[in-house]
């Protein structure tokens, strides 16, 4: 995640919820929208998740791979779009959501983290899928993740 941990909780988040995946973003307005995957995903096996934002302020600019396919996903957050935005200047934390008390600790294990500035195309997320396939030069992680920022991360879900 990267979020503000009080209010207005302007940023992004990842998250598994009862086994599906849920993408959010939150704006400095209060608002929030996201995407949940219809699936779950909770077994135990290792998956490889992408999710991408294409910066439209708008819910159907989220779209959530797992294992190279774009998930079914239903509306998440009180929103549809969001008119403020999402940069904040607090850290990317994993695996709980609070700086300060964590809490909703991810179970399970992360591997091969990474972010781009651009929107990868559905041929390059399946192509992801083999981590050996990844020029090093993908691997810089800019400085503020707004919009048209992908997300890659293996993950053990439990």
């Amino acid at each position: 995640m990267k979020a503000q941990q009080a209010s207005p909780f302007a940023g992004w988040w990842l998250q598994m919820d009862t086994g599906q995946i849920k993408v959010s973003l939150g704006d400095i307005g209060l608002n929030d929208l996201g995407r949940t995957t219809t699936a779950t995903f909770n077994n135990g096996a290792w998956h490889h998740v992408v999710w991408t934002y294409d910066g439209s302020s708008n819910q159907s600019g989220i779209t959530i791979y797992v294992d190279r396919v774009a998930q079914a996903t239903t509306q998440s957050g009180s929103q549809t779009s969001i008119t403020g935005t999402i940069t904040n200047t607090d850290p990317v934390r994993f695996g709980a959501n609070s700086a300060s008390t964590p809490v909703n600790f991810f179970t399970g294990a992360m591997h091969n983290i990474r972010f781009y500035r651009r929107v990868l195309t559905a041929l390059e997320v399946a192509e992801l899928s083999n981590p050996d396939t990844m020029p090093l030069s993908e691997m810089e992680l800019p400085a503020t993740l707004g919009s048209a920022t992908r997300m890659w991360i293996r993950v053990q879900m439990q």
